[in-house]
């Protein structure tokens, strides 16, 4: 079947179009017209054998959901894109775009506008090939999920989340979890805002090269869920939490379990009033 025999002018809805075409290894897309799409969630989830995607044509300005748009394409090496047509200005969910794109090295994000997404949880679990990955130009301000945002980036080893404005994020379990040889995440203090965050959650699991982390300016007073938080982090040798606030804090379970390094620790400031699960 051709593609290019489609006329694709009036489409609005494009989600989950190819989801699941395991055995396609090229899709020739050239002649698309997305110009009214709206929905592409899963488009092109779960295509096994895809090593290449030419999306040069797509023309993205109205798109709200690219959730799970690529996710599930183990063998992905390679999306084109032309930055002046691959428009996100209206984009809002990108939960789970890239989950499990294990050989997808780098993506271009420099154009991307991100002020109205509200949703990158999952976003790049489990993209077990970057060793890089350049966010500077994300806007998160509108953004109240990023639960396993970067779990299991396996080859990370630095994060520069300077550009990061977390005033309305909820939830940041598993943020970094099983990222082994992160070794370093930068943010900007004055951004970084936890005031809204209810979950840390398996925050930091499995970063066994993670050495230190300022939480010097972390607002943890809403903060409800704190289990496995610190979990495997072998190369810990200290950890100052004395600011933390745990008040709210109900689950505690595994929080250092296997800090392997970790020879002292200072929980003076710790509230475990409401605390039922060490």
């Amino acid at each position: 079947f051709k593609l290019s025999s489609l006329n694709t002018a009036n489409a609005t809805d494009m989600s989950h179009m190819f989801e699941k075409c395991k055995s396609f290894t090229n899709l020739n897309l050239t002649s698309f017209n997305t110009s009214k799409v709206t929905d592409m969630g899963s488009m092109f989830a779960g295509c096994e054998k895809l090593e290449y995607l030419n999306l040069n044509s797509f023309d993205t300005r109205n798109v709200i959901t690219m959730c799970a748009m690529f996710s599930s394409s183990k063998n992905l090496t390679r999306i084109d894109i032309d930055k002046e047509k691959f428009i996100t200005d209206k984009l809002v969910n990108m939960s789970w775009m890239f989950t499990g794109c294990e050989s997808l090295k780098q993506i271009d994000f420099s154009n991307f506008n991100t002020s109205n997404a509200t949703d990158m949880q999952h976003m790049f679990e489990k993209c077990k090939s970057f060793t890089k990955l350049d966010l500077t130009s994300f806007d998160t301000s509108k953004v109240t999920n990023m639960e396993s945002m970067f779990a299991g980036c396996e080859k990370l080893e630095y994060l520069n989340l300077s550009s990061f404005d977390t005033g309305n994020v909820i939830t940041m379990g598993a943020m970094f979890g099983n990222s082994k040889n992160l070794v370093r995440i930068d943010i900007d203090k004055e951004k970084f805002i936890t005031d809204k965050l209810v979950n840390m959650s398996w925050m930091f699991t499995g970063c066994e090269n993670l050495k230190q982390i300022d939480f010097s300016n972390f607002n943890t007073s809403d903060v409800t869920d704190m289990s496995h938080m610190f979990e495997q982090c072998k190369s810990f040798t200290n950890l100052d939490l004395t600011s933390f606030d745990t008040s709210k804090v109900t689950n505690m379970g595994s929080m250092f379990a296997g800090c392997e390094n970790l020879e002292y620790l200072d929980l003076s400031s710790f509230n475990t009033k409401n605390t039922t699960m060490m």
